[in-house]
């Protein structure tokens, strides 16, 4: 299982700390799959941004976009690593090199706290939330998330979203009996206070999340590469060296699948190694595009580079980038 020392140390804090705002007792070694977790880091919130920066050293096999969606849930995303790590190259982190690693929060305004609300719950949403089950779950007017937040939550999962509440949420902790089957995915809440503190909310997965990765990343690797070797099967007759992505690369580059890269249907702008290219998520089964591309030859239409897949078995399709080209 994790602990809270595994926990300390991505948010270097000490498991004091955290055992406190959680309460739970500081002797304890392990934690128990779906335990949450309050963990207090000052958050500064100066004019219009609101982050808290995390110090981070960079493991071997880490990429900007698997700290931002595993290791930190969500709280941050690949490009603001970039950002805030522009003299090093997202494609290639050396080991052991230290990273700021800034985590979205907000503190709340003065308006917000002459009306009661103390916190914002900086949470990421789940693909089954909505603005009814979330309220209860934090004790929130329904109205104050969705004046917060102003957007349509349909688009929001995996995003980090403001719950404004008057008090924090009282934790219960789970039994330390609690079935070792009970494997989910870490799931990470932020509550800022004033301008004080940011507090993660980390809702804990078994060791498989964090200190089995080389297995994890072994089956995965076998997974890819055996999905990809068909994918690529197809691809050949049709390009004489297809290049095969790691969907890594193709997540980070399209800041996973955000609509901020996205230029058309299931079609998404992505920066790759330095190359504008574009990617297209296709249906599992990529030979019915495939075989237009065999039929079709047109100036108009960009030349298809290579492609990758991912563990679900959807297939992505990376062509050059063209501003007048049609995919």
């Amino acid at each position: 299982f994790l602990s809270l020392t595994n926990i300390s140390d991505i948010f270097a804090l000490s498991p004091l700390s955290i055992a406190r705002a959680s309460n739970i007792k500081s002797d304890e070694k392990k934690l128990i799959p779906g335990q949450v977790l309050l963990v207090p880091v000052t958050c500064g919130c100066t004019r219009n941004r609101n982050f808290v920066n995390i110090s981070y050293n960079i493991k071997s096999g880490d990429s900007y976009f698997y700290l931002a969606t595993t290791s930190y849930g969500n709280l941050t995303n690949s490009k603001k690593l970039e950002d805030f790590n522009s003299g090093l190259s997202p494609f290639l982190l050396p080991d052991g090199v230290r990273i700021v690693v800034p985590l979205f929060c907000r503190c709340p305004s003065k308006n917000q706290l002459n009306k009661g609300i103390k916190y914002l719950i900086t949470y990421v949403w789940q693909n089954n939330d909505n603005v009814s089950l979330v309220s209860t779950k934090f004790g929130a007017s329904e109205v104050d998330i969705l004046t917060e937040n102003g957007q349509n939550f349909t688009a929001a999962t995996n995003l980090p979203v403001l719950i404004p509440v008057t008090r924090l949420p009282e934790l219960t902790q789970p039994n330390s009996n609690a079935r070792k089957s009970s494997i989910r995915l870490p799931v990470i809440i932020g509550i800022s206070l004033g301008s004080a503190f940011f507090i993660a909310v980390i809702t804990l997965s078994l060791v498989y999340v964090l200190y089995c990765l080389k297995r994890k990343s072994l089956n995965r690797t076998a997974s890819l590469a055996e999905s990809a070797d068909k994918l690529l099967s197809g691809v050949s007759g049709y390009v004489s060296k297809p290049t095969v992505y790691e969907i890594d690369v193709i997540m980070e580059a399209t800041m996973n699948l955000s609509d901020q890269c996205k230029i058309g249907e299931s079609v998404y702008k992505a920066n790759i190694y330095g190359r504008a290219l574009a990617v297209k998520k296709t249906k599992k089964d990529a030979s019915e595009e495939l075989k237009i591309l065999q039929k079709v030859n047109h100036g108009n239409l960009v030349k298809l580079m290579g492609v990758s897949s991912d563990m679900m078995g959807n297939c992505f399709l990376v062509y050059e980038y063209a501003e007048n080209g049609s995919l």
